[in-house]
Order: structure tokens, then C-alpha cells, then sequence
């Protein structure tokens, strides 16, 4: 609960996402995209090679033969030791658009990575925050019981001094002791649960699952969305990036499409370069040349078009889950925005229900210990007590869940 170093739902955020293992591997899944983009914009760029190959021949022919190295034929007669280097040029000309539909398709994904990258950094924060009031709903639970046990231990003193003196029966003690039994099993569980409960708040921070925990409590008005109206919120969502994503993954699969389709149309590449040989018999000699290759594949059976049809039904899909991600997110925000205003009515209700079991057990314990009630109308008004508590934290911070949940929804958390 809240203390002299209390820590904010705000700070356990900045935590979590310093620390998450999710993030971390969505920023990396970012970064790759990222390296996939460069790598696909370097393919427009000319490229550049240098190479040298030394080749000893044991028994020299005396007639000249063509001998393969360094991507030539070079005629050899008589030479024991040769030696060739050189280096060449290329760039494309022309693929079919190939590179182009590369770079877009790889700038579609980076995008869509880091469209998601952004949506799981709001769905952490929404994680971080269940936890968080989950704690404080179990310490609160834990204190509620706690507080009952004192009031009802009193009683039961009360009780069995009364019913020594022969003043009550030792029926109304069993009943009162009974009572207080089931409220120490009851706070035996809600202390299991608060355990639980900062063991996944600590997880989700990196700590060590028995750290000691201590949450600052929510402002009231932090536990609502008053007013908030329903139409902004769903236009808001309709920008959400896990829509975007979507869309963007339909591009760059629409990009490889055409990539594919282009590997059926001709390419053109330009080149030249510089190559020197040497050899036992002959001074080094040096040569440029130049050149332009032109390439077609004719046929390839089909598998071009099957490869292009292929990434056309995965966009397909994409866009199809695109469409689907909006209605599911309108369902999302209208969802989470009744859970506030049920949260809202609950709490208020819940209140005001509060008042009247504190003022109930006051007047039934007046009326005991003036003789004119009954220790069964105190038990009463410990059990309504106790729940009436345990349902006003319940509505307080299923409230503060819920306003931030409404948050995410409409993607401005």
C-alpha cells in the first residue's frame, strides 16, 4: 500500500518496458526489419569485386590448353606457375523492377514492425497496471479481513465472559467463534493471493519474485473516465497501429508479388573490370574490358506466377485481417467503456452501502451491550461489514483498470 517510497503505476511502467522480454524482442524484431531495408536499398547500389587466383601446374603441357581461373579460359603451354587478378564492376540496369519492389516492400515491413512495436508497449502498460491493482485489491482484502478478525476477536472475549457469568448462551459463542474461524481461513487465503499477487507484479518488473512491494494508491479521479463519450473514443481506435500493421504487411506482400512476377521479365546488368595474368614464360599482361548482360528466363514451369499468386492471397489475408481488427477493436472500446461506467455505478453504490454497514455495526454492537440487541445481529453486521469493504475496493479499482483499459483500446495510452 501507499508509503514514504511508494512506487507510482507510472514508474512501474518505465520499469517494465526497460526490462521486458516482449520489448526486447519487438525492438529487435524492428531492428531487423530495419537491416532488411537497408539491404534491399544497397541492391540499387553498383557492386564491386576483387578476386586473384594463383595456380602451379606439375607437369607443364608442351601444347597449349585452356586452363579455367579467374572466370576465363587462359591458354597455357610449357608454363609451370600462373598467376591472375583483377577486379570488375557491375550494376543493373534493369530486373523487372525487382529492386524497386524490394526496397518498398522492405520499408512496408519496417513499418509494420514498428506500428507493432508501439501496440506492445500499450498492451505491457495494461499488463503492468492489472498487476498493480491486483496487488492493491489483495492488500486491501487482506486488511479488510484483518480488521474484522480484531473487531471479532473483541466480541468473542465479550461473549465468553458473559457466558461464564450464565448471561448468554453457549450457543451465541460457538457462533461468534465459528465466524472468526472462517475469517482467519479467509485471511489466510487473501494473504496467499497478495503473495501471488506481488510475485507477478515483481515478474513483470525483473525483480526477484519475493521483493518487497509497495504501490502508491490511485487518486480517485484516477479510477474514472467521467464523460467520456463513446464516438471520439471509437474514431480514436479506428487509428490504432495494429490496424496499420496490417495494412502495411499487405503492402510489402503485395511488393513481393511483384518481385516475383518480374523474375519472369529480362534483366540487363553493365559491367567491366581490369584482369592482369602472369606466367613462367610470359610478362605480366593487364586487360579492361567492358560489357552488358542481358538475362530472360522464358520458362520456368509456372513457378514465377504460382510464387506472384501466392503472396497476392497472403495480402489478401492480411487485408481481410485488417478489416476484422476493426470491428474487434470497436468491440474493445464500447466494452471497455461500460466496464467504466459499471465500475462508476458500482462504486458509488457500493459507497454509500459502505456508510450504512459501518453505521449498522455500530448500532448493533450499541444495542448488544445495552441488552436489547442480539449477538447474532453483531455477526450479521461483521459479515456485511467485511463484504460491504471487500465490494468497495473491488468497484474502486476494477475502475482504475478500467480507465486505463479504455486508454489502450482507443490507442492513446
Amino acid at each position: 500500500m501507499a508509503g514514504a517510497h511508494a512506487e507510482t503505476l507510472e514508474a512501474a511502467w518505465t520499469i517494465a518496458a526497460a526490462v521486458d522480454p516482449g520489448q526486447d524482442a519487438l525492438h529487435a524484431e524492428a531492428g531487423a526489419t530495419r537491416a532488411d531495408l537497408r539491404a534491399a536499398q544497397a541492391l540499387r547500389l553498383p557492386s564491386a569485386d576483387v578476386s586473384a587466383a594463383y595456380v602451379h601446374v606439375g607437369d607443364p603441357p608442351s601444347t597449349t590448353i585452356a586452363l579455367p581461373v579467374f572466370g576465363v579460359a587462359l591458354p597455357i603451354s610449357g608454363d609451370g606457375d600462373i598467376a591472375v587478378g583483377g577486379a570488375s564492376l557491375s550494376y543493373p540496369v534493369y530486373n523487372g523492377g525487382q529492386i524497386g519492389n524490394a526496397i518498398a516492400g522492405a520499408r512496408s515491413a519496417n513499418a509494420a514492425t514498428e506500428l507493432m512495436e508501439k501496440a506492445g508497449g500499450r498492451d505491457l502498460k495494461l499488463a503492468v497496471a492489472r498487476a498493480y491493482f491486483d496487488v492493491l485489491r489483495s492488500e486491501h482484502a487482506l486488511a479488510v479481513y484483518g480488521d474484522a478478525i480484531a473487531s471479532l476477536t473483541a466480541h468473542v472475549h465479550d461473549l465468553r465472559n458473559f457466558a461464564a457469568q450464565g448471561l448468554l448462551p453457549r450457543s451465541d459463542v460457538l457462533a461468534a467463534e465459528l465466524l472468526l474461524a472462517d475469517l482467519q481461513q479467509q485471511q489466510v487465503q487473501a494473504g496467499t493471493r497478495t503473495a501471488l499477487a506481488q510475485a507477478s507484479y515483481n515478474r513483470r518488473l525483473g525483480r526477484p519474485l519475493d521483493a518487497a512491494v509497495a504501490l502508491d494508491e490511485p487518486a480517485p479521479a484516477a479510477t474514472q473516465e467521467t464523460g467520456a463519450a463513446l464516438e471520439p473514443l471509437l474514431g480514436q481506435g479506428a487509428g490504432r497501429e495494429e490496424i496499420a500493421a496490417l495494412q502495411k504487411k499487405a503492402e510489402a506482400l503485395r511488393s513481393r508479388a511483384k518481385i516475383a512476377r518480374g523474375a519472369a521479365l529480362p534483366a540487363v546488368l553493365v559491367g567491366g573490370g581490369y584482369v592482369r595474368v602472369e606466367t613462367d614464360t610470359r610478362p605480366g599482361q593487364g586487360s579492361w574490358f567492358a560489357g552488358v548482360t542481358l538475362k530472360w528466363r522464358l520458362f520456368d514451369g509456372g513457378k514465377a506466377a504460382a510464387e506472384a499468386d501466392r503472396y497476392r492471397m497472403d495480402a489478401r489475408a492480411a487485408d481481410d485481417r485488417a478489416a476484422d481488427a476493426r470491428t474487434m477493436i470497436a468491440l474493445d472500446i464500447r466494452r471497455a467503456w461500460l466496464s467504466v461506467r459499471d465500475a462508476q455505478g458500482r462504486l458509488v453504490v457500493a459507497q454509500a452501502a459502505r456508510v450504512s454497514a459501518d453505521e449498522n455495526l455500530r448500532v448493533s454492537r450499541d444495542r448488544f451491550r445495552q441488552g436489547v440487541g442480539t449477538s447474532a445481529a453483531v455477526l450479521d453486521a461483521e459479515r456485511e461489514r467485511s463484504a460491504a469493504v471487500l465490494r468497495y475496493f473491488l468497484a474502486f479499482y476494477d475502475g482504475a483498470y478500467a480507465a486505463i483499459d479504455l486508454q489502450r483500446s482507443a490507442g492513446v495510452l
